[in-house]
């Protein structure tokens, strides 16, 4: 997920309004706030989310390329997660 960056200071805004209209429209006060239904994740939890998947996913691929490139150097399936497990 991309965002242009002068987008980032309004990511999460959104749902700040849409909380503030509807506790002015019903007149709420902050333990009514406190005390309602608040949906997860939010914007920002979801977001994290994605780049942590992304990361295991980079991660991922990169010791799998790594091992391929150890298979063709050595031409042993055996020894790519033992040079893998070495360097850590």
């Amino acid at each position: 997920m991309a965002f242009a960056h002068s987008s980032l200071r309004w990511l999460g805004i959104s749902d700040l309004i849409a909380e503030l209209a509807v506790a002015m429209e019903f007149g709420a006060s902050a333990e009514d706030i406190a005390r309602s239904v608040h949906a997860h994740p939010t914007l920002a939890e979801a977001v994290k989310a994605q780049c942590e998947i992304f990361e295991d996913d980079a991660a991922e691929v990169a010791a799998k390329k790594a091992d391929a490139a150890v298979r063709e150097l050595f031409g042993d399936e055996e020894v790519a997660p033992q040079i893998r497990a070495l360097v850590g």
